[in-house]
């Protein structure tokens, strides 16, 4: 028999609502189940930034020193035995900027109020050769102990473009004559020119969340400046982004922009790493 002539039951106007309403559900279920979640498609903030903080390129060398020495009492002051001076940098990578006059983000453990200290600032190129001015510039440092940030002087040379460069920060204490450096830091900034890409959607992004698209290119010493900057709009990346260095109790804290450099001292003080330069890439 051929079924093509065998009649059928006729479906009534509800059964084909019905039937087209599971239809549409059902595709609606795989459609969704299809499209992973929002936070699987990107990475929230705090990821990106330990991403950035953890990872190691194989085309880079960089030997950074994030923690300095306990700071001791060379000068007759109240430090703390486990005070450490902190860089707020990559933790095995150079870290990059499109500041031809980047800032920097570090923990001092001392302020002006524990004696006289002062910090001090050192700069190498690719060849280890000095190229700010004066060699080493001396800042001032805040009253009291706590994060600071420091950007390079715009009377000094600009970094280049494609350039990688060594830097040096570290905390001396005058003792009469006598000058001593504390403890010490050290990292790789490389300045790149932002992508096209970046350039728009920071055109486009507000100033306080613009440290987010920064994290996305992978420029660190731009994202955490600007973090810091608006810290208290974003106080939960903020404290994430402290925890990473044992700093979260700092989170409420001011961060204290250090002051233009000081007249350079006769006998400046390098830091035992600028002695001992790091390998070049």
């Amino acid at each position: 028999m051929n079924n093509s002539h065998v009649s059928r039951p006729g479906r009534s106007p509800l059964h084909r609502t019905l039937s087209a309403s599971c239809v549409a559900i059902a595709l609606a279920m795989g459609l969704l189940l299809s499209v992973p979640p929002q936070s699987a498609q990107a990475q929230s903030v705090i990821e990106r930034i330990q991403a950035l903080f953890s990872r190691r390129r194989s085309d880079d060398s960089a030997s950074n020193r994030t923690y300095g020495g306990a700071v001791r009492d060379a000068c007759d002051a109240d430090f703390s035995p486990d005070s450490r001076l902190t860089a707020l940098i990559p933790e095995r990578s150079t870290g990059f900027t499109t500041e031809a006059y980047p800032t920097f983000v570090l923990y001092v453990p001392v302020g002006q109020a524990s004696g006289s200290v002062a910090g001090q600032f050192v700069l190498l190129d690719d060849n280890q050769n000095p190229v700010l001015t004066t060699e080493t510039l001396v800042v001032s440092l805040p009253e009291n102990p706590g994060i600071v940030t420091f950007q390079l002087p715009s009377s000094e040379q600009p970094l280049a473009l494609g350039k990688r460069y060594s830097w040096y920060f570290s905390i001396t204490c005058q003792s009469g004559s006598r000058q001593t450096e504390l403890s010490f830091v050290n990292s790789q900034i490389e300045r790149v020119a932002p992508a096209q890409e970046l350039v728009t959607t920071l055109a486009n992004t507000p100033l306080p969340n613009q440290f987010i698209p920064y994290l996305q290119n992978d420029i660190w010493y731009d994202a955490i400046a600007r973090l810091a900057e608006h810290r208290t709009e974003h106080p939960d990346d903020w404290t994430q982004l402290l925890t990473l260095y044992r700093l979260e109790a700092l989170s409420a804290e001011d961060v204290t922009e250090l002051q233009p450099p000081m007249p350079p001292s006769a006998s400046p003080v390098n830091p035992v790493s600028y002695q001992k330069p790091l390998k070049g890439p």
